[in-house]
């Protein structure tokens, strides 16, 4: 059940991301190509570890499980660095202010989507260990 639950506030964040950007594109808000290349490579990462949760769900492989929990370690840490880096771009005028929210909201929801697919990996692992499944 907590699975499903983290499944759905995926989808929740994925809607949050989807209302920023359309936010952004009707608000002709423009971020430094920094920005953007920071946005793709931390989206990309985070769909990349989202996906290997859902097949851990199928597969129930640990080694899945283990690089999910990477993963969003890996996304944790992208997170801190790139809240960093927006804060001083916009410390340098090299952003604009009203890009400064939906930066950090977005890669705010990214970095929530990388803890549920955790929790999803970890329930996954505790499930294994209850049942003494092999895998």
């Amino acid at each position: 059940m907590n699975t499903i639950n983290d499944i759905e506030r995926v989808g929740d964040h994925a809607d949050n991301i989807s209302e920023l950007v359309v936010y952004n594109v009707d608000n002709r808000v423009n971020f430094s190509e920094e920005a953007i290349e920071e946005i793709k490579t931390m989206f990309y990462d985070t769909l990349e570890v989202y996906k290997v949760a859902l097949n851990a769900i199928k597969t129930i492989s640990r080694d899945d499980c283990t690089r999910v929990i990477e993963g969003d370690n890996k996304i944790d840490e992208m997170y801190k660095n790139l809240r960093k880096n927006h804060i001083d771009r916009l410390n340098n005028y090299i952003c604009e202010p009203k890009a400064g929210v939906i930066f950090l909201d977005i890669i705010g929801n990214l970095e929530r989507i990388g803890d549920h697919s955790s929790n999803i990996a970890e329930a996954i692992l505790e499930a294994v260990e209850k049942k003494k499944l092999v895998v």
